[in-house]
């Protein structure tokens, strides 16, 4: 787990920071996801 936080902390530095209204909450029957153009998508826990 701590792996994939690392990633995602890399990539939010990598991206220079971006503000929160420059993400997007998706949902489809398979998932949630966090999704940013210039990060990779983050799946969020169903709960």
């Amino acid at each position: 787990m701590w792996g994939k936080i690392e990633t995602v902390l890399d990539a939010y530095d990598h991206a220079e920071c971006p503000p929160p209204e420059t993400f997007r909450v998706e949902v489809d029957p398979v998932g949630q996801y966090l999704r940013h153009p210039r990060m990779p998508e983050l799946h969020l826990a169903r709960g």
